[in-house]
């Protein structure tokens, strides 16, 4: 997942286009790499209202580009076996690249 402020108030940045854009764009390369949709937006909206975040927190402080990224989980909790880590890096490796490239193009 990729999460973009706010995610202790409902209401949406003022960058909230560029936010969706650059998850958007990681989304999409993830997604060729392996086949793996990674669901990207709004904290509050996409896993559930958390206040004191560090993307919160570096976004109010003028850190126009602050997400978290979570790694998709098939199931084994923290634990994940060996045989996912190298697709999982892949195609975070994909996403972060296009991430990269989106903010470039849209400081």
């Amino acid at each position: 997942m990729m999460l973009s402020p706010y995610g202790y108030k409902t209401e949406y940045p003022p960058d909230y286009e560029d936010h969706m854009g650059m998850g958007e764009a990681f989304a999409n390369a993830a997604l060729a790499v392996n086949g793996t949709y990674y669901p990207y937006g709004v904290t509050y909206e996409i896993i559930y209202p958390a206040s004191g975040t560090a993307l919160d927190w570096g976004y109010d402080f003028g850190i126009k580009y602050s997400y978290s990224l979570e790694l998709p989980d098939p199931k084994y909790s923290w634990l994940l076996p060996e045989k996912f880590i190298l697709p999982i890096a892949k195609e975070t490796y994909a996403g972060m690249v296009a991430s990269f490239l989106y903010m470039i193009d849209h400081p």
